[in-house]
């Protein structure tokens, strides 16, 4: 954890704790503040704003085609290192300001975290799993996106096991449940987190300043 970019999230959301889950809240808060003013940046649709035309893939298409220096335009805006989530979105922002970009990936599949792996017979998927804020995730979507080509949303849990969606484990302790809805989250870390009930209502009230942001 960058210490740095720790104790200014700190700062940011009232943070005094050392504990393990308050440095994995300041970590997330400050990712979600900085995302909230990129986009609010990126989309002030600058002189030379263009609406791209989106295809879908072809089958089979993994947007593979190796690095070769003379592929390279010689009138480039931007070169985006690494084609993860942040990569890809940021040069979809990019592009539909207007600005011709290049994304370069290592890897022989373009999407980072995005795609699943196999190793001795298992699959992983290291990517993201479930989203808490369908509406800011659609803002986020919608900034850079063809609304031609729209993304399917499905509910996780159910009413029978009260919602639960995933169980996060810390070797012997008590494992945290994650169920739908605020309250229930909320309710579930101050189980973890005894006499940190402000820490994590201002946690909250820093989501709800970054998602404006997105949702105006």
């Amino acid at each position: 954890i960058d210490t740095t970019r720790l104790r200014a999230a700190r700062k940011l959301v009232g943070m005094k704790s050392d504990g393990w889950a308050a440095k994995c809240l300041a970590g997330a808060g400050l990712g979600l503040v900085a995302a909230a003013g990129l986009r609010a940046y990126l989309t002030r649709r600058p002189k030379g704003y263009r609406r791209p035309k989106w295809r879908a893939l072809p089958e089979g298409d993994l947007l593979q085609q190796g690095f070769k220096m003379s592929r390279v335009p010689e009138d480039l805006d931007f070169i985006v290192i690494g084609s993860g989530m942040g990569g890809l979105w940021l040069s979809a922002a990019l592009t539909k300001c207007g600005y011709k970009v290049l994304v370069l990936e290592q890897h022989y599949i373009a999407g980072g975290c995005c795609h699943a792996f196999s190793q001795n017979g298992v699959e992983f998927t290291p990517g993201i799993h479930y989203i808490g804020d369908i509406d800011m995730a659609k803002g986020l979507l919608g900034a850079v996106g063809d609304p031609e080509f729209e993304v399917d949303w499905h509910q996780l849990g159910s009413s029978e096991d009260g919602g639960l969606y995933d169980k996060a484990l810390f070797g012997d302790r008590e494992p945290i449940l994650l169920r739908q809805g605020r309250d229930a989250w909320y309710a579930e870390m101050c189980k973890h987190m005894p006499g940190k009930e402000k820490l994590l209502k201002g946690w909250l009230a820093a989501l709800d300043e970054a998602k404006k942001a997105f949702m105006p």
